[in-house]
């Protein structure tokens, strides 16, 4: 497995190492032990160091990523890629090619967990994301990103008894390698989702409000069990009557999808940008007081929002700052799925004994213009 934000090393040092090939195939769809139609062909001369064997090192990370596609309209798919590359090594023993078969995410190592090479393997958690306590807001779907590789049984519960579960089964599809699993078992966002879904129609009274932020099927835990090796994860449903609550969805360390939410006051602001120029207005002497001497030829603007997250405790840091670093958010904004990008280039970290209770402020750009150009 690889984590293609950060480098990861392909090495080979053999006895009278004098260079090696390596051939590299990014592909999707099904799996296969092949190098057939590869995209990069490297070559390296080996390197003789003042002791030890010869060696040759490759960085194909970079190379990997550029077929990797992050898009999400609200389904969330997997963007991982199969990764095979086959080394062949020239020494005076002639040396059969061989193939070696990987997974690729848009993840990233951190600096003090070492560096990623074919001499240091990698293994993915079971559940790709830090945090082990959810909090979510009460009428919204809990989503789940788990690794399928190892099998997993999901089970969501309410209450000690388990209201829904999902069987993980292992498959040699790229867009199987990450699963989305959820406690309601349908991609619907809210209950009046759920409502409309059924042929329903949501009564919108202060009394329909209430009933509207319950989920079909509540859950306050999670069990997710691997061959008899258990990660619990505990949910918290936040209720939320003054403010909209807006989710944020970005790609994680882990190369996945995740689910973050704002529960408290938000506040949109446009930003405009023009061109102008003086014209000249008069005609025969005279000139019309109606018409513009300066005049704009060309007016953009562009939206900001600033968000608060309400009270988080304070092991949801390491989920902020996988937000900060984040390349691709998005946010659902009047049940729309649209493109943001974090403004603050910083953040301060909180901690619960000098700040007692932790709320952020984050300030996002609509990651477009306001009037339509793509042409």
């Amino acid at each position: 497995m690889i984590n293609l934000r950060s480098p990861y090393f392909v090495i080979r040092q053999v006895l009278a190492l004098t260079k090696v090939d390596l051939e590299v195939y990014i592909h999707t769809g099904t799996q296969s032990a092949t190098t057939v139609g590869y995209q990069y062909k490297l070559t390296g001369t080996a390197i003789t160091p003042a002791s030890g064997n010869p060696y040759v090192v490759f960085d194909i990370s970079e190379l990997a990523r550029d077929y990797l596609t992050n898009s999400f309209d609200g389904t969330y798919d997997c963007s991982a890629v199969w990764i095979n590359y086959e080394y062949t090594d020239y020494t005076p023993t002639a040396q059969t090619p061989v193939v070696v078969q990987l997974q690729g995410f848009d993840g990233y190592q951190y600096f003090e967990e070492g560096v990623q090479s074919s001499g240091a393997a990698y293994t993915a958690p079971d559940v790709l994301q830090s945090n082990t306590v959810i909090y979510k807001s009460d009428d919204g779907v809990l989503r789940v990103p788990v690794l399928q590789d190892n099998d997993p049984d999901i089970h969501f519960l309410h209450h000690g008894e388990i209201t829904n579960s999902v069987s993980v089964t292992n498959t040699t599809t790229a867009a199987d390698i990450i699963r989305y699993v959820d406690n309601e078992g349908a991609s619907y966002d809210t209950f009046k989702e759920r409502v409309e879904a059924d042929s329903g129609t949501l009564e919108e009274s202060a009394l329909g409000d209430v009933f509207s932020r319950y989920s079909t099927k509540p859950c306050d835990a999670v069990i997710v069990d691997v061959a008899g090796v258990i990660t619990k994860l505990s949910v918290v449903d936040i209720p939320e009557c003054k403010y909209e609550p807006y989710r944020l969805t970005f790609v994680n360390k882990f190369g996945a999808f995740q689910d973050l939410w704002f529960f408290k006051a938000s506040s949109v602001s446009l930003n405009t940008e023009k061109q102008s120029y003086e014209a000249n207005t008069q005609s025969i002497g005279t000139y019309s007081i109606n018409e513009h001497q300066k005049k704009v030829f060309s007016k953009m603007g562009s939206e900001t929002m600033s968000l608060n997250t309400g009270f988080y405790p304070e092991a949801y840091n390491e989920v902020f700052r996988q937000l900060m670093l984040s390349e691709e958010v998005w946010i659902r904004y009047e049940n729309n799925i649209l493109p943001i990008n974090i403004i603050d280039s910083g953040m301060d970290f909180k901690k619960s004994v000098n700040d007692k209770l932790i709320n952020y402020t984050i300030n996002v750009e609509f990651a477009f213009d306001k009037i339509s150009n793509i042409r």
